[in-house]
């Protein structure tokens, strides 16, 4: 079964095919100004656009030919830079848009590579917890119930938020047990806190009494929250997901500044299944206030 936006990108597939032929025909007569008029820069501009948009459309739609064949006839517009163009040159760029309707003819009728798979249909992994606690059997039970609950789960015995680590990155969520040294607890959230990203990882403090005074503390010194023992887990279990759920509601924000429309529409349908917000700006003179009311996470250019 083909998940929605496969349907997508085949239609756009199809509609970048039957398009190009008229993006080849304008090569064409680019290239019978330049014939008429070697000095013509605007018509050497016009040419390099056209190679260009081969050179970054071909591979998209699984037809690296295509964008090797774009990429030789921009460097070849590159190559002449401002001199006058002669024949060989023009000689050059006929054989390589020639070369180039062959491909889009033979990918047409069912020839080419399809488009390669975007990854979205890659499984997220688990949320990861660490639980801080001196080994027996609450941190067993706690671990157990976790991992029951769908969250990868390890134990840390010493109150080292290094031990959380994996590959430099820290767990999304952290449960400490401040029943045995409740100051040494608090002083490990804090230093898990000033760590670079320490900000992001849900976390929790367990033991004490659960009185107000024990709750303050734990607020005070960073956790999200305190819970007493004997541990609800499913009250800690939908207390966790809440503020998981939360962290992870707005999309990542990508700025694309893309004057190609099925370049646009190719990213618009890649970024949207995999769960990012995509805006596209068409103008560059429109960038600064776009970044401005946007305010993305990133921002793709193509570069000419």
């Amino acid at each position: 079964m083909t998940a929605p936006w496969d349907d997508e990108l085949a239609a756009l597939r199809t509609i970048y095919l039957r398009e190009s032929g008229g993006r080849i025909d304008e090569l064409d007569r680019v290239l019978d100004r330049l014939e008429r008029d070697g000095s013509d820069a605007r018509a050497l501009q016009d040419l390099r656009r056209g190679f260009h948009g081969f050179a970054g459309s071909g591979t998209t739609y699984g037809m690296p030919a295509v964008t090797a064949l774009g990429l030789e006839g921009e460097r070849r517009c590159s190559a002449v830079g401002s001199g006058p163009v002669v024949a060989t040159d023009v000689k050059g760029w006929r054989e390589g848009v020639a070369a180039l309707r062959r491909e889009i003819a033979a990918a047409a009728q069912g020839g080419g590579a399809a488009p390669e798979e975007t990854g979205s249909d890659v499984e997220r992994p688990l949320p990861s917890v660490l639980v801080i606690q001196e080994e027996g059997a609450d941190r067993e039970a706690l671990v157990r119930a976790l991992g029951q609950e769908s969250f990868t789960v390890r134990a840390a015995a010493g109150l080292d938020p290094a031990a959380g680590m994996r590959g430099g990155r820290l767990p999304d969520a952290v449960v400490v047990d401040a029943a045995g040294d409740q100051a040494a607890a608090f002083a490990l959230v804090e230093r898990l806190r000033a760590q670079p990203a320490g900000d992001r990882p849900v976390v929790f403090v367990v033991g004490g009494h659960g009185g107000v005074l024990d709750r303050v503390e734990a607020i005070h010194c960073g956790a999200d929250g305190h819970f007493a023992k004997p541990i609800d887990v499913l009250v800690l279990v939908r207390r966790l997901r809440f503020l998981l759920d939360r962290e992870t509601a707005e999309p990542p924000r990508i700025l694309s500044v893309e004057d190609d429309p099925q370049q646009a529409a190719f990213l618009r349908t890649v970024l949207a299944s995999a769960g990012y917000e995509l805006r596209v700006v068409d103008d560059p003179a429109r960038l600064e206030s776009e970044l401005a009311a946007f305010r993305p996470d990133l921002v793709l250019m193509d570069v000419l």
